[in-house]
């Protein structure tokens, strides 16, 4: 079985996001079959077997597979990521993660200020966040819920306390959450 060859941030497992972009991909081609589209779950990368031309297959029903497709991808990187910027806070301390609070008041404190200080300095601060989307990247509050859902559902896999019997129901969910994905439609 060829390995996906899914680039993954060179801080990560890759094994861990190949293993998982896998799991991922296999599921959603089981759901495409199930929704009669088994020609283009073969058209899509990373297929193992006998190969379907992108010329054979509908090519919207194919834009929309292959953005779903990477979509995968992106959430076993960001699985990947995540758990290991949490094993390096754990290993290391939580100021050895650039960009994140813990960082930025270890240098407060690195530059000689101290807790209390840093605590005025804090209260006068507002925020207002400020969310913004490349047009390619805007997505609909309900895909983006169900790319959340996808999310849990794999991070839930990972979790050793669930038994088989769990672990299926999860898989089960999964692959449904995959199919609403593809019957909304949206790339």
């Amino acid at each position: 079985m060829p390995e996906p060859q899914i680039p993954a941030p060179l801080n990560v497992d890759v094994g861990k996001v190949d293993t998982d972009f896998r799991f991922l991909l296999d599921a959603f081609r089981e759901v495409l079959g199930e929704l009669g589209a088994a020609d283009v779950a073969a058209a899509l990368p990373w297929t193992d077997g006998d190969e379907v031309h992108a010329a054979d297959v509908d090519p919207r029903a194919l834009t929309q597979a292959l953005s779903i497709a990477f979509r995968l991808a992106t959430l076993a990187e960001e699985n990947a990521s995540a758990q290991h910027r949490r094993r390096l806070q754990e290993d290391s301390g939580l100021d050895v993660v650039s960009g994140l609070w813990g960082k930025v008041l270890s240098g407060l404190v690195d530059a000689g200020h101290v807790a209390p200080e840093i605590a005025q300095g804090l209260a006068g601060i507002t925020v207002e966040p400020v969310l913004t989307a490349h047009p390619t990247e805007a997505k609909r509050a309900t895909v983006l819920e169900q790319h959340r859902a996808l999310y849990l559902l794999l991070v839930a896999r990972e979790n050793q306390m669930w038994t088989p019997d769990e672990q299926e129901v999860i898989r089960d969910d999964l692959l449904a959450g995959l199919a609403r994905l593809w019957r909304t439609g949206d790339i």
